[in-house]
């Protein structure tokens, strides 16, 4: 009996000193936020949330750790070590080429929305949620590339464990393989809104098939977390909004839920609000901009195929009127001054194409005018949407823009560059990129996989798999009709979860065989 007290206590102490240290790390980030975070002109309402989330994300690291280093839970133990096995390398190249990759403007612009604890709305508030958390969680400048570095890891652990419960075999460690791809890496080391999209999907599809194969149960807090992940993911990007219908029924689907009318309500109704909720604050945000400031951002969508048909000859009966309609929202002048498939250079020009006055009814008839256009002349838009994919596909792209901040390097500049080149998948010359890179870090592996699957699927009459890859192609199509520009990163998503398909589904087959 005195043993058992004793046990008690030594677990009750464990817990207190977890909880304190976790406290302790917790009430160090208000003075370690004097280095990034700009006091005298910051929002503090946005300060107050970013806080209470960091609250939440410490303390449920702090629980891992306890179930890790003081509980010694087999299990934590086990994603522990498979989430080192990603983490530690990747980290290591993070220091090398430190302060990470900066592609573009974007990361600029949200680092100082970030010092100043303001959500942007142009690429979503949640970016800059992300973000704001990375400065406070870790005080220097690549905060968010490290955090979205620990989600990889995460999720990468979670697959490789998961994997080694279901089959028992070491064969398992070859699903590291799509996560060590030079390509991967690179943009796991870029903090960007389609990255961590993304790596937040393959953790949610990752968990459906996982807890279908390990026919597990549906339990509050695990439902509660895929509440949170399909509202997250299917907000943060508009073309994964299909998952507010799309969600609830893999739930149903994964863990095997009876469909009844009682289940249906049980399920979607949380699915439905969590999703509203996480919408909310984007739609607060934009609540009194104008009709053009709110509107203006989606007309990328519609500039990038329109300013390069515009240099073809267009048909159709009523071209002209519908020209003209364009006009009223998009200068015409200008599309066709600054042509391009690969992206929008007339919607940032010193002039831009976006005109500034525009109606609702214009807009409509703007859009309408647009649909036509595009059916009078679908070869031509389809041809446009495939030069730009044949771009953003890594087959013939040749160069990589790397932007240095004001952080220095820990190595020097010639390591950084070096490295750099490494998993940018250049060889010695500065603009090309390998044969060998060429071959394994494009598109056309994922969804020449995620094909195969579906087809095999409809043989076999798998639903889930059918479904499953169904609609990650689906999401490919979405992004080559609307991508405004030429960004490996739109297609993310489906390269990462493509690649883990391909690789997990020849990994079961070939155990399959085995035991055969």
């Amino acid at each position: 009996m005195s043993k058992s007290i004793k046990k008690v206590k030594f677990k009750n102490l464990k817990i207190i000193l977890v909880c304190f240290f976790s406290l302790i790390y917790y009430l160090t980030t208000f003075f370690t936020d004097k280095m990034t975070i700009n006091f005298s002109n910051f929002s503090l309402k946005g300060y107050i949330i970013i806080k209470i989330i960091e609250f939440l994300i410490i303390s449920f690291f702090g629980m891992c750790l306890y179930k890790i280093l003081a509980a010694k839970d087999e299990n934590y133990r086990k994603y522990f070590k498979y989430f080192l096995i990603y983490f530690v390398p990747v980290f290591i190249i993070l220091i090398l080429i430190w302060p990470g990759v900066w592609y573009g403007y974007d990361q600029i612009d949200l680092i100082e929305l970030s010092k100043t604890v303001t959500f942007g709305t142009w690429l979503n508030y949640l970016t800059s949620v992300f973000y704001s958390l990375g400065l406070t969680l870790f005080p220097v400048t690549s905060g968010a590339i490290i955090l979205q570095l620990i989600l990889m890891s995460i999720t990468v652990g979670y697959i490789v464990k998961n994997s080694m419960d279901i089959f028992k075999s070491k064969k398992c460690y070859i699903l590291y393989v799509p996560f060590f791809l030079p390509v991967t890496i690179f943009y796991t080391l870029y903090a960007n809104r389609p990255i961590t999209n993304g790596i937040l999907y393959l953790l949610l599809i990752s968990i459906w098939i996982f807890d279908y194969l390990k026919k597990n149960k549906l339990t509050k807090s695990k439902f509660i977390l895929l509440c949170l992940l399909i509202g997250i993911v299917g907000n943060w990007r508009s073309e994964t909004i299909y998952l507010i219908f799309a969600g609830p029924l893999f739930v149903f689907l994964s863990y095997n839920i009876k469909v009844n009318i009682k289940n249906i309500f049980k399920v979607c109704i949380p699915v439905i609000v969590s999703f509203m909720l996480i919408m909310f604050p984007q739609k607060y945000l934009t609540r009194n901009q104008s009709f053009v400031e709110s509107s203006s951002r989606n007309l990328t969508v519609y500039v990038n195929p329109l300013s390069y048909m515009l240099t073809k000859d267009l048909k159709g009966k009523n071209l002209d009127e519908n020209l003209e309609k364009i006009d009223k929202v998009l200068s015409i002048d200008i599309l066709k001054k600054y042509p391009s498939y690969s992206g929008t250079p007339c919607f940032f020009a010193p002039n831009s194409c976006v005109k500034s006055n525009y109606t609702k009814k214009e807009y409509k008839e703007f859009q309408k005018a647009y649909f036509v256009i595009i059916k009078d002349n679908f070869g031509l838009f389809l041809n446009t949407k495939y030069l730009n994919f044949i771009d953003a596909s890594r087959i013939k792209q040749d160069y990589f823009t790397t932007f240095n901040i004001e952080d220095k390097t820990i190595f020097g500049d010639d390591l950084r560059k070096n490295v750099l080149k490494i998993i940018e998948g250049r060889s010695s010359s500065d603009s090309e990129i390998n044969i060998f890179n060429r071959a394994i870090n494009n598109l056309f592996i994922p969804i020449l996989g995620l094909l195969v699957v579906f087809v095999i699927s409809i043989f076999i009459k798998n639903l889930r798999m059918f479904l499953l890859s169904g609609m990650i192609i689906g999401n490919a199509l979405i992004v080559f009709l609307t991508a405004p520009a030429d960004y490996f990163m739109y297609y993310y998503n489906v390269f990462l979860i493509g690649n883990f398909l391909i690789v997990f589904y020849l990994l079961k087959t070939l155990l399959n065989v085995e035991k055969k």
